[in-house]
């Protein structure tokens, strides 16, 4: 049975709080080095007493500072600031170090949780946030089909592959229906997000 603070906490955070997640890439940078980086600008890391308890890290969430930050309890290297925090112009954001995605954008990657040296299908690849998030998984060790059908989004993709460091990536500008399964020898892993989960 579902407890009755259940839907109240849910819609405080989808709905009000809408904290700003981000991903380090550890492909460039690593979590210590960003969180040293951000306590260097003057952010203070909240840490969570209790990572099994999920209301109060929730709690802990919808009350951070202006200047507070935690690291989220599921996610590795993903960093949970207060709402409406702007990234736009630090320069680690600008640089491919750091990538604005939401937390459930995050978790397919963390569920299907790849090894290194895999080989990885990602059908519906653009923007590349999952992609991208593969390659840091698997610290560009193995090969990830990267695989759009639409151009101006191909266009996306290669642009975030590249600005991530990348390298075990390889774009193709195809409808993955249409593909048989020797364009992707060797696939063990695959991702499908149709519309994309950060976009809703």
């Amino acid at each position: 049975m579902i407890r009755s603070d259940f839907w109240n906490i849910k819609y405080d955070i989808e709905t009000e709080i809408k904290p700003r997640y981000v991903r380090v890439n550890t492909l460039s940078l690593s979590l210590n080095e960003a969180v040293d980086g951000f306590r260097d600008e003057g952010w203070n890391l909240c840490k969570s007493q209790d990572k099994t308890n999920y209301k109060e890290f929730l709690n802990k969430i919808t009350s951070l500072a202006e200047d507070e930050f935690l690291i989220d309890i599921h996610i590795p290297n993903l960093l949970i600031f207060p709402p409406k925090t702007e990234f736009y112009n630090h320069p680690a954001y600008k640089n491919g170090s750091l990538v604005l995605q939401d937390k459930a954008s995050c978790l397919p990657v963390h569920i299907l949780g790849p090894e290194l040296g895999s080989i990885v299908l990602d059908m519906c690849a653009a923007p590349g946030m999952k992609t991208t998030q593969v390659a840091a998984v698997i610290n560009n060790e193995g090969t990830i089909y990267a695989v759009e059908r639409d151009p101006k989004r191909f266009e996306t993709l290669n642009k975030i592959v590249d600005s991530s460091g990348a390298t075990c990536v390889k774009t193709v500008n195809k409808d993955v229906l249409t593909c048989g399964g020797n364009n992707f020898p060797g696939v063990q892993y695959i991702i499908v997000d149709p519309s994309c989960t950060g976009s809703g």
